[in-house]
């Protein structure tokens, strides 16, 4: 309505593009890459310029390789990043808006178990830094509960 671009699509090869969306002021809304008709890499900012999310899936499409949520204030609010593309093995980390660590573990993709599943040892923490307690899955179930002891 004002005049202002709203998006902007650009073919790189004849299986590849890349779309760019913009918000009515002209500060970039969202960058999205293409491979064969399908979404690769997908990054959303907030009005303020800060990215919001970004999340890339790797060449199969099949699951993610970088799954992030960020807050407003540029924070990171939640990192899923791989580590083992073979067994599809990631570390996740959940933070507080200050930038402090939440909670860490590692999470593995299972279709058949309606996704991605805490597995492993987790560790959680307080807002200052403090570990509060560990949980241990199996399987994305919980079956051990340590909890943290004071000095």
């Amino acid at each position: 309505e004002n005049g202002q671009l709203e998006r902007k699509f650009q073919p790189i090869s004849s299986n590849r593009g890349t779309m760019t969306v913009y918000y009515s002021d002209g500060t970039i809304r969202s960058e999205i890459e293409y491979f064969k008709n399908q979404v690769m890499v997908w990054k959303d900012y907030y009005p303020n310029g800060n990215l919001e999310l970004w999340e890339e899936y790797d060449k199969s499409l099949d699951y993610y390789l970088i799954y992030n949520f960020y807050f407003m204030n540029g924070n990171p609010e939640s990192t899923l990043t791989i580590i083992d593309k073979k067994e599809k093995v990631y570390n996740s980390t959940e933070y507080y808006i200050n930038g402090n660590v939440k909670a860490k573990g590692k999470k593995e993709w299972h279709p058949s178990l309606g996704g991605y599943i805490n597995a492993g040892n987790w560790t959680y923490y307080t807002i200052d830094g403090l570990i509060t307690h560990t949980e241990t899955y199996l399987h994305g179930k919980l079956v051990e509960t340590s909890e943290e002891e004071e000095d």
